[in-house]
């Protein structure tokens, strides 16, 4: 994957936020997530999450949450691969004792690589924007399943859609 000027900022980022420390460890959350895709044509993935709480009042809050995922398009005469980093800042309600709705936005970098006969047919690189809308479990457990719905806008690769279902783990719980 070629990654070239500014998208290593928000790469950069996404990846720290990964797998680097956090603040208080009861704010940091990990997880991970399946997701169907119109990726090329359509298309499943997997990825993993991490989220960081960055302010928190009675029912609503902030979260800075980073995501890497790996799909595999259906692509009919080569094959192809997809990597997407994205990292978005995430608004919370809590509608009920125990579930959360949640809405956000961020940036995204895909890369995109077709292969035919171990020759590279085309790598393409594109920046974008995403759009978030979700719910998810929220009582006092360290488990929270989510269902998400994801819009991302981008430049060089179509616009995308895609719904993920996983599970975050609260750390420090």
């Amino acid at each position: 994957m070629k990654i070239k000027g500014t998208p290593w900022i928000v790469v950069g980022l996404a990846v720290l936020l990964l797998v680097g420390g956090g603040q208080v460890a009861a704010q940091i959350e990990i997880g991970g997530a399946a997701s169907v895709s119109n990726v090329r044509g359509g298309t499943f993935g997997l990825g993993g999450r991490r989220g960081v709480q960055i302010r928190e009042s009675l029912r609503t809050g902030v979260r800075l949450e980073a995501a890497v995922d790996y799909y595999w398009p259906s692509c009919s005469l080569v094959s192809c691969d997809a990597i997407g980093t994205q990292l978005d800042v995430v608004f919370y309600n809590r509608i009920s004792g125990q579930a959360d709705t949640y809405f956000g936005a961020g940036a995204t970098y895909q890369s995109v690589t077709l292969e035919q006969d171990d020759q590279t047919v085309a790598d393409v690189d594109a920046w974008g924007a995403n759009f978030v809308l979700g719910t998810r479990y929220a009582s006092q457990t360290a488990l929270r399943p989510f269902i998400e719905v994801r819009w991302t806008a981008l430049d060089g690769i179509n616009n995308q859609w895609a719904v993920l279902f996983g599970t975050t783990l609260a750390l420090g719980r």
